[in-house]
């Protein structure tokens, strides 16, 4: 926008995905702690969420936290989460359906992964991943090699010969996988499901809404459909751009900007005064342990090492002559490790 050019915040819903887990819990506050309230087993293991329905136990979770933080205005929140959350209700429905209602005006634009109209502007792309496909591989080999070579660890581990792409076939999502001999392709766990290159270039052009990206395409498809300018990220999916970032080119996609997704500390009034006590900042409270420890020590007025320290050396020092009397050559082992100990 500063640039003259119109721009608007869209908020992507992965109801591609096939990760039951990932969104079938919740942990919330209550009065006794943090609390977990899911959905229990998933009823259709591999089908995309955005088509599974919440499910009868979204009406016991809904007990369950009107039970677990009883009180009126909460009882009120609780029935408008109710109308949205239905038992009959799927997964992206409920989620948009709830993040409209909390935010209002200031919320983004939401997208639907699965939207026909979305997965029709992702045609071109989705040919584009299959037909370059010896390329994207080499592309995310080297690149996965440049990751180990700076001391990193990869975040989605390699599957050569394994199409970053997944096929939609009797309501499972199934990752292709390509076949030895160049021109086929068949479904992961499965025997049956495959065909030749040009047949799933056909399945493309007929049909885009059964093939969806895997992690390491999503990111170039959905940008060079969107035209995306910044992607803002949580921790999780910023620690595999790395990886992803090698797709981009091989498709001739743009790369966006990326930025952390910025992250939000809510205390309660009597944590505040604490702290504010303690005397220590928020950048101490969520920096590294040993100096928040350091901190509040001398902040009690005292230093709670040196005492031990003594007592240990003491202790050792008793130790010293029943050791050299039962052999004078361990005089200098002793004072090697007795130094090495109160060093620590």
């Amino acid at each position: 926008e500063a640039a003259g050019e119109p721009a608007v915040a869209v908020f992507w819903i992965a109801t591609e995905d096939h990760d039951w887990a990932e969104v079938a819990s919740a942990v919330l506050p209550t009065p006794e702690g943090l609390r977990t309230f899911d959905l229990g087993a998933d009823p259709q293991p591999l089908a995309p969420v955005g088509m599974s329905a919440l499910g009868p136990g979204m009406a016991d979770v809904l007990a369950a936290l009107a039970a677990a933080v009883p009180g009126e205005r909460y009882g009120a929140w609780l029935a408008q989460v109710g109308r949205w959350y239905r038992p009959d209700a799927r997964f992206g429905e409920a989620f948009a359906r709830l993040l409209a209602g909390m935010l209002g005006a200031h919320c983004p634009l939401l997208l639907d992964s699965m939207h026909p109209a979305l997965k029709a502007a992702q045609r071109p792309w989705l040919r584009r991943v299959v037909e370059r496909r010896v390329a994207v591989e080499e592309a995310l080999e080297r690149q996965d090699a440049r990751v180990r070579e700076r001391g990193h660890s990869l975040q989605v581990s390699p599957q050569r010969g394994a199409s970053p792409l997944f096929l939609v076939s009797r309501g499972e999502r199934r990752r292709i996988e390509w076949r030895s001999d160049g021109d086929g392709w068949g479904l992961r766990g499965r025997e049956d499901g495959g065909g030749t290159v040009a047949e799933l270039l056909q399945i493309i052009d007929e049909n885009p809404a059964v093939v969806t990206p895997g992690v390491l395409a999503r990111g170039a498809i959905q940008d060079a459909v969107l035209g995306t300018v910044l992607q803002v990220l949580g921790p999780g999916e910023l620690s595999y751009m790395a990886q992803v970032a090698a797709v981009y080119p091989v498709l001739e996609v743009d790369a966006p900007w990326v930025a952390l997704r910025p992250q939000t500390l809510v205390l309660e009034g009597h944590q505040i005064e604490k702290i504010e006590e303690l005397g220590v900042g928020l950048a101490d409270l969520l920096g590294d342990r040993q100096q928040l420890d350091r901190a509040l020590t001398a902040h009690e007025g005292g230093d709670f090492v040196a005492p031990i320290r003594a007592r240990v050396a003491t202790a050792l020092d008793e130790l010293r002559g029943t050791a050299l009397a039962a052999d004078a050559n361990l005089e200098r082992p002793y004072d090697k490790t007795r130094e090495q100990i109160l060093r620590a």
